[in-house]
């Protein structure tokens, strides 16, 4: 038993201020005294701070691995803060930027260049029709109608990834 984890004391400090704030809200509610409020208030505190070392280590004897788990988020919490020298600025604009963005000459477009892209996107958001209706025994994909048969379709669907794996 690990009396000096710092999970420990975050998991009892935690539940010994739930306590106590939960405890003095009661009392103003019920009308008590200062002496009274005074009382409750270390009382709970320290019932609450004990139920939370009773938590952790019951915690830590059947699933440890929820503590370490823990750790390392709290562990990775404070760096995940930007330091105002380690900010990045947003991109505006991606051309702005073009060395982030340069092209590896060994992977292969199916485009010459960034226009023949943007000519071909406009073509393909074209060719989409909107409100394309099925017809008896046809489907629409991608505003294209196409016959309901699942054979063809299964087999359309191999071809595809076999051509995806042969590349």
């Amino acid at each position: 038993m690990d009396f000096t984890h710092p999970l420990l004391f975050r998991l009892s400090g935690l539940l010994a201020g739930l306590g106590a704030v939960i405890s003095l809200l009661a009392s103003l509610v019920a009308g008590a005294d200062i002496g009274t409020i005074i009382y409750r208030l270390f009382l709970f505190a320290l019932l609450m701070a004990a139920l939370g070392v009773g938590i952790f280590f019951v915690i830590q004897f059947f699933a440890p691995e929820i503590i370490e788990v823990l750790q390392t988020i709290s562990a990775q919490a404070p760096s995940d803060l930007p330091d105002e020298e380690n900010t990045v600025e947003p991109l505006d604009d991606m051309n702005a930027n073009s060395e982030f963005f340069e092209e590896d000459p060994n992977v292969s477009s199916p485009y010459a260049t960034e226009s023949d892209m943007n000519s071909q996107l406009r073509t393909d958001l074209a060719r989409m029709k909107k409100n394309v209706k099925p017809g008896e025994g046809e489907i629409v994909v991608e505003g294209v109608r196409l016959p309901n048969k699942p054979e063809l379709m299964a087999e359309a669907i191999k071809d595809t990834l076999d051509r995806d794996r042969e590349e």
